[in-house]
């Protein structure tokens, strides 16, 4: 089928200039504005969660004059466009299930333990240094990579709110010594010492063999007085309530210390409250996993068809 540009479709040529609002371009009555909007979604990358009628930033004339996109009758133009609709339905109410759970989750918290800033629960505090051991992960020196003993490590990055990033890990040099120092365990929480300062999630040997660098906090939390569970969630709460302020060392970015995590005052309810909140939160987490594998299924799908109607 020929492919025709937008050259081809505007009434006003002007309109190259591009105003950023697609509703202000006026089109020719032989395109579906619904379907010009996802033929231009897959043109240029950046607009993979276009919408109808969406403004669209950080796009130039020159993103726009070189795509192409077939140009089929108007009746199958407004038979493709539903479909994408449909499948774009899905992809949203699997992301807009995925933000209620988490809302749940928040939700829970603050019912069981309220707002761990103000504390009006009354709860005991410790300092972080008191309910567990933490420490910074190796220092990557690149002059000192022999290649010779490689393995895959955690960085800043790899550590996302509740789970890990783990395709194509780094790799460094531990040595015999280095990996008895930097091992993860199993119930290890690992938390962002910069960037997005106290991202954490907990380690549940998702590799036989892993590391961490200095980027990150290793935490093995003394189980008599914090669950793994409870802290990283407690994490996630002060993050959103600008619970690190006083402990965050700020030069060019945010940094939390290791000093200044052990110093920091948390939270310390009950064993068996954080207990019972780790068994609901699991539950929640459950259904969010399920969630997540439909999302990329649904996503897949979007992409797929996208790809079909308006690939080249």
């Amino acid at each position: 089928m020929t492919r025709v540009g937008l050259g081809k479709i505007l009434v006003n040529q002007e309109d190259l200039a591009f105003s950023q609002d697609l509703q202000g371009l006026v089109l020719k009555p032989i395109i579906d504005r619904n379907y010009l909007v996802y033929a231009l979604s897959l043109g240029v990358g950046r607009f993979k969660d276009i919408s109808r009628g969406a403004t669209i930033k950080g796009v130039t004339r020159n993103d726009l004059v070189n795509i192409t996109f077939p140009l089929p009758p108007l009746p199958e133009q407004r038979r493709i466009a539903a479909l994408l609709d449909r499948a774009d339905s899905l992809r949203q109410k699997d992301r807009l299930l995925l933000a209620h759970y988490d809302s749940l989750a928040q939700s829970l918290f603050l019912d069981m333990f309220g707002d761990p800033v103000a504390n009006e629960k009354g709860w005991e505090k410790l300092s972080f240094g008191a309910i567990g051991e933490s420490r910074l992960g190796k220092m990557l020196d690149a002059k000192h990579q022999t290649g010779t003993r490689s393995f895959p490590y955690l960085g800043n990055s790899n550590v996302q709110w509740g789970k890990f990033k783990l395709e194509k890990l780094l790799e460094m040099d531990f040595s015999n010594k280095d990996q008895r120092e930097f091992e993860l365990k199993n119930g290890d929480l690992l938390i962002c010492e910069g960037g997005e300062v106290g991202r954490s999630a907990i380690w549940r040997d998702q590799l036989k063999e892993c590391y961490f660098q200095k980027a990150i906090h290793r935490v093995r939390l003394d189980p008599a007085k914090a669950l793994p569970e409870f802290v990283q969630f407690l994490m996630w709460m002060l993050s959103g309530r600008d619970g690190f302020k006083d402990y965050i060392t700020v030069a060019t970015i945010a940094h939390l210390t290791g000093i200044k995590l052990k110093s920091m005052p948390i939270i310390v309810p009950p064993l068996e409250l954080q207990t019972k909140f780790a068994e609901l939160i699991g539950q929640i987490e459950g259904q969010k996993a399920v969630v997540r594998q439909q999302m990329t299924a649904s996503e897949g799908l979007f992409s797929r068809l996208l790809q079909d109607c308006f690939g080249a």
